[in-house]
């Protein structure tokens, strides 16, 4: 077990380390290519005013938005009926099934059996939640994608705009 125990340290460890080192590359050189020849994505994404939002803290307010409150704003922008309607309302479905995922809801195994809360120690898990932090954040996974159309509707990134409408602050900085 302890064994066990380092070996899923040394993996995290050099995860980590190869995600930092990756965003210093981005950082240092936006035009620098992964050996795939793809950009870097960087987990950070600009804010409007200059400032940087970690992935985490937006993360952190998704999985905190309350259900009720998204499903019901889907349901308002679904019956307006209008391109702009339709556009928030898939950004509330993405939000949805991102908040339900993060709070892991319908979590099964394998032979379809709900499963419960995380074993202890989860060291696995946790590694594996702060990885999908990172696909579900990335400028190509259904919630940036999901949220980008509104976002430009306000001339604001998928980031800025998801920030702002969870804390309630989408309409106030840019009206169209």
């Amino acid at each position: 077990m302890r064994n066990v125990r380092r070996l899923l340290a040394v993996c995290a460890a050099a995860f980590a380390v190869s995600t930092l080192a990756t965003q210093a590359i981005a950082q240092a050189d936006p035009n620098a290519r992964n050996a795939t020849g793809r950009p870097f994505k960087p987990l950070i994404a600009p804010q409007g005013d200059g400032k940087e939002l970690p992935s985490k803290d937006l993360w952190r307010k998704i999985r905190e938005a309350e259900i009720p409150d998204l499903k019901y704003s889907e349901a308002l922008a679904l019956n307006v009926g209008t391109a702009r309607s339709a556009a928030r309302a898939k950004c509330y479905t993405a939000l949805i099934k991102a908040n339900e995922q993060a709070n892991g809801a319908g979590i099964k195994d394998a032979s379809g059996v709900p499963i419960g809360d995380p074993p202890s120690p989860h060291l696995v898990t946790a590694f594996e939640q702060a990885a999908e932090i990172i696909d579900n954040l990335a400028p190509d996974s259904p919630v940036m994608l999901g949220c980008s159309e509104a976002a430009q509707l306000l001339r604001m990134t998928a980031a800025e705009f998801i920030s702002s409408l969870i804390t309630g602050m989408a309409l106030l900085p840019k009206v169209p």
